[in-house]
């Protein structure tokens, strides 16, 4: 999966953000599509690949209880640790 942009940026268009998640077959995919998005907009940053398994584990607690009556949304902090856990640290996956 590709993921458009840094963490820190998530929120300024999150539609956007998560419109723009890709999701590819395998690594040969990744890179053809690398190539074609590199001609058409070469000033475009290459966001980051993680696999279908390291999404998976972060979307389960980010979105595990949405639905929940008394949900509120987290803090930065919070999910800023449901990243650390999910194996995505770096300065991408940041939060201002």
């Amino acid at each position: 999966m590709r993921i458009p942009c840094p963490a820190s940026r998530w929120w300024d268009d999150v539609v956007s953000t998560c419109a723009n998640i890709r999701l590819f077959c395998d690594g040969s995919h990744v890179e053809t599509w690398k190539q074609q998005e590199t001609a058409r907009h070469p000033s475009r940053p290459d966001g980051r690949i993680i696999s279908a398994v390291t999404m998976w584990r972060l979307a389960q607690p980010w979105y595990g209880n949405r639905l929940d009556p008394d949900w509120s949304p987290r803090t930065a902090a919070a999910a800023q640790r449901l990243l650390t856990q999910a194996g995505l640290t770096g300065g991408f996956w940041q939060f201002p």
